[in-house]
């Protein structure tokens, strides 16, 4: 220490970096990490519901008013919570059909997400309501193409709206159901 009482400026802080290097290394990793995850917990959303659109195809506002909207009709903040989207699903049973591959890996990715309980509700077509229904995935499933919020939006056939079976917010499910039945689009 005497050698370090003698040295001044930047020789002092070369004395300092020679002989603690690997522990200043250390602290600085360990606060790194720290200050990461406690970031993290503040800034980490709730999610509220996870949606998945199969074979339906929804417009950015509409989307939007599916997502968001319905936050606010619970009085949920979206700056911690959220409504996670599973989007361009793709389910079809032809297999002559020219968009077998992205179906495939698109019902692969469906399934997975539904075994792992991480959808809630789906918006679907009723090709895709039926395989769902055949493989036992809808515990619950209802034509919603006449809800004010549905009504107009130019879809090719009927929507229909399906709670899976061991989807993990059952009774959100149902608060989004009521959301969307009540709901009138904005003009």
């Amino acid at each position: 220490m005497k050698a370090l009482k003698q040295l001044h400026g930047k020789a002092k802080l070369q004395y300092l970096w020679d002989y603690y290097k690997l522990p200043f290394i250390i602290i600085c990793i360990v606060l790194y990490i720290l200050v990461y995850n406690i970031h993290g917990q503040l800034v980490k959303k709730t999610t509220v519901l996870s949606i998945a659109f199969i074979n339906v195809n929804m417009s950015e506002s509409l989307s939007q008013h599916l997502t968001s909207d319905f936050l606010d009709f619970e009085h949920l903040s979206a700056k911690k919570n959220e409504i996670c989207i599973y989007d361009n699903l793709l389910i079809q049973e032809n297999p002559d059909s020219e968009n077998l591959e992205y179906a495939y890996a698109s019902s692969t990715r469906l399934l997975a997400a539904i075994d792992a309980q991480k959808i809630d509700l789906v918006f679907m077509n009723r090709e895709a309501m039926e395989q769902l229904n055949k493989k036992g995935y809808l515990s619950d499933s209802i034509n919603v193409s006449d809800f004010p919020l549905l009504k107009n939006a130019k879809f090719d056939g009927d929507i229909y709206v399906g709670i899976i079976k061991n989807a993990p917010h059952k009774d959100e499910c149902l608060k989004y159901l009521d959301f969307i039945e009540k709901t009138a689009p904005e003009t």
